[in-house]
């Protein structure tokens, strides 16, 4: 289905240092209407005292330790690419990046955060992972007044429509769970695939991106027949992939950071009589430096759904590939560092439109809403729940002499939250609890949960 939900961009504030789009692969994202005032929250406490022209301060939460921490390290360095090439410093004011492990752990991360607002003064949120600490820190940022970003991979579903996490001082920089599974399921069912097996990480982002790729991929006309979900931290793949049925046409995946690893080097070794097509948003298939550095030929022909891919041909893209290779020479860039590099680039395009004023939240609020801006991924925009436009490509990992990279295969255009269903479709499905029960649902059952 294709039930589109109009995009209404917020308006562009004005022309800011990001340079304009070239090349021939992505599309432009579409023109932006009446930009909507921000009001603040009836009842909320106070934000942190101004620092009067001092240090701006960002606090970045993030799962430094786990799984997760690799796909943290690209992000970081990512972000320090970008700023290390400014020196740190926005209209004549330096900046200090503190950053903090939440450990994938919903508790930790919201003390994490509520230190770095108390204790480090920060004035800016950035960073998460995971979908249950994005879940735990958005409340706290809005009743603190503060702005949050999502720097990081949190997808979370309802994490800008939902009034418990909604707030205007919430924006995501990267990627939601529709924008990347929504895609996904289109394409594989337009390459023939009916018969689909389900395996994602039993925690609450691998159980929504699991149920947003099943949906789409239902919806179509597919359907699934069978379901695996091992634990967040398995490292034995053997009596999962013991199980998988003969009957499927495709692997549709969500396993993260160093279980996507495991998962795939074990898959390399499946003596099953039939080896199937991985296909998934995000980590599964994997970032190219971890197939580069560890996976090698046991990476090659995963299909993925991402925002970013090296084979993008623009100028933006160029740049940021010879600033990330002058800083790490012979290293792959994949989504993770790209979403780093273009979050800080679009914080700081933000900041020097207000000129580094972070203590006014409001203008800070209006003017990263309004932003549209050629980058490395692409031309992104802000929707009117401040999700990300932007592009989704679907690459294949794929090896060049030696060395290993990502065809690209196809582009969807200015991509939104509502590329498959609508708002309300969002805000009715049950993501993250469809666990177990995906197996024997048709389209009619699924239009039930949807509506």
């Amino acid at each position: 289905m294709r039930a589109r939900a109009p995009l209404r961009l917020v308006t562009l504030l004005a022309t800011f240092g990001l340079a304009a789009c070239g090349g021939s692969a992505p599309a432009s994202a579409p023109p932006a209407s009446a930009a909507a005032s921000v009001a603040a929250p009836a009842a909320a406490s106070p934000k942190p005292a101004a620092s009067s022209r001092g240090t701006i301060k960002i606090g970045v939460v993030m799962p430094l330790t786990g799984p997760q921490a690799d796909l943290s390290k690209d992000n970081r360095d990512g972000w320090d690419t970008y700023l290390d090439s400014i020196n740190h410093t926005v209209a004549g004011r330096k900046i200090e990046d503190v950053w903090v492990d939440d450990a994938n752990k919903p508790d930790q991360g919201l003390t994490k955060a509520k230190q770095l607002v108390d204790s480090d003064h920060v004035q800016l949120l950035a960073g998460l992972f995971s979908t249950p600490v994005a879940y735990a820190i958005a409340g706290y940022a809005r009743d603190v007044r503060l702005p949050l970003a999502v720097t990081g991979q949190a997808g979370a579903s309802k994490l800008l429509i939902d009034p418990k996490f909604k707030s205007p001082y919430l924006f995501r920089l990267t990627v939601g769970i529709t924008q990347a599974s929504d895609p996904m399921a289109d394409y594989v069912y337009k390459q023939g695939h009916r018969k689909a097996i389900l395996l994602s990480s039993d925690f609450g982002g691998g159980l929504e991106y699991g149920d947003g790729m099943a949906s789409a991929f239902v919806a179509r006309g597919g359907s699934i027949i069978q379901e695996l979900h091992p634990a967040f931290g398995t490292t034995d793949f053997g009596p999962f992939l013991a199980q998988l049925s003969p009957d499927a046409d495709i692997l549709l995946t969500f396993v993260v950071g160093a279980d996507a690893v495991r998962f795939v080097q074990q898959y390399a070794t499946y003596s099953g009589s039939k080896k199937l097509q991985i296909a998934g948003p995000g980590e599964v298939p994997l970032d190219p430096r971890m197939v580069s550095e560890t996976l090698k030929d046991n990476g090659l022909g995963l299909l993925e759904s991402t925002t970013y891919t090296e084979a993008i041909d623009t100028p933006e893209n160029k740049r940021f590939l010879e600033a990330f290779h002058k800083k790490f020479p012979d290293r792959p860039a994949g989504e993770n560092v790209t979403n780093g590099y273009t979050s800080a680039e679009t914080l700081v395009a933000t900041l020097n439109k207000i000129n580094g004023d972070v203590e006014n939240t409001q203008a800070f609020i209006d003017a990263l809403a309004s932003i549209k801006a050629n980058t490395a991924r692409g031309p992104i925009a802000f929707d009117q729940d401040h999700d990300t436009i932007q592009n989704i490509y679907m690459i294949r990992t794929v090896k060049h002499g030696s060395t290993y990279g990502q065809e690209l295969l196809q582009t969807y255009p200015a991509v939104s939250a509502t590329f498959d269903r609508t708002i309300e479709q969002i805000q009715k499905f049950p993501f993250g609890d469809m666990k177990g029960k995906w197996v024997g649902i048709t389209p009619d059952k699924l239009k039930q949960l949807t509506g």
